[in-house]
């Protein structure tokens, strides 16, 4: 989207966490709401999981997650893959099957829509660019 139309708040979080599982690794990101809107706004969530030996996904989930105000406290004060289960979650879509990763980072993109820290990890100009269009060696560390 070229317009931020008001959305970004610099005092959002958002966690990344790539964990290695034999020959997959599983892939969670999670962008916090602010805490003053705890009550209002949802974290989205994207859980998947890539086959290193196949070069692609074969899961991808989103979800909404809501937190009260004191669970997101706990939230915010523990790493994404500790945390447990607190919160509720609404899904949102959910694909068991293989899926490019051209196709997951469109999907990645379009779920997190106006995240400029993402938008800066999945830039392929980036240093950091991990699951960008422009890295052919996804999954090989």
């Amino acid at each position: 989207m070229s317009d931020d139309g008001g959305q970004v708040h610099t005092d959002e979080i958002t966690e990344l966490v790539w964990k290695p599982r034999g020959s997959e690794i599983v892939l969670e990101i999670e962008q916090l709401p602010t805490q003053d809107t705890a009550h209002i706004c949802g974290a989205r969530y994207l859980h998947a999981i890539l086959d290193r030996r196949e070069r692609c996904f074969t899961h991808l989930d989103g979800a909404i997650r809501w937190y009260l105000p004191d669970q997101l406290i706990r939230r915010r004060n523990s790493r994404l893959d500790r945390v447990g289960s607190i919160g509720k979650r609404t899904k949102i879509f959910r694909i068991d099957d293989e899926v490019s990763r051209e196709d997951a980072l469109d999907f990645v993109s379009t779920f997190f829509v106006w995240n400029y820290d993402l938008e800066a990890y999945l830039n392929p100009k980036s240093p950091n660019a991990r699951l960008s269009r422009g890295r052919q060696e996804l999954g090989d560390d």
